[in-house]
């Protein structure tokens, strides 16, 4: 299931600061490869969002000890984000849910719930959601990808 995103995607990146303002947009792109027969992607982005440059680097396997899924990321924070999860009867979904710090808001620990929407094999959303300090769920994050 994971080796099908192997590829070089065009992706269409939406963030929000506050659940009430306009998201920020920005584009960029994605090269995927697979490691160990499939089992295990690596992820590259580069892009542009909101007139800045924005680079990230993250991985994704399936533990099939654990059952479970797992990934983690980086960017320009450099802390390491880590998180576990389930995929949906139909493969259509894997929800993560994991914590990263959010330097730009002075906080760490901050609860987090990514979800892959996989629309085709050429084309999925990813989002992340985090949890507000008062225990709220607000969509911090959006990317569209679309194979190239």
């Amino acid at each position: 299931m994971l080796a099908r995103h192997e590829g070089n995607w065009q992706l269409t990146m939406r963030a929000w600061m506050s659940p009430n303002d306009p998201p920020m947009e920005g584009t960029g792109t994605s090269t995927i490869r697979s490691l160990l027969s499939g089992r295990i992607l690596t992820e590259e982005v580069h892009g542009d969002m909101h007139g800045m440059p924005f680079e990230g680097f993250g991985t994704m396997g399936y533990d099939n000890f654990h059952r479970k899924y797992w990934q983690t990321w980086t960017d320009w924070m450099t802390s390491l984000y880590h998180a576990d999860g389930t995929g949906s009867p139909d493969g259509k979904t894997i929800t993560f849910t994991g914590k990263m710090d959010r330097p730009e808001q002075g906080r760490k620990d901050v609860e987090t719930r990514t979800v892959y929407r996989f629309l085709s094999n050429d084309r999925w959303i990813f989002e992340m959601h985090n949890k507000t300090p008062d225990g709220k769920e607000v969509k911090g994050f959006e990317i569209e990808y679309r194979r190239k």
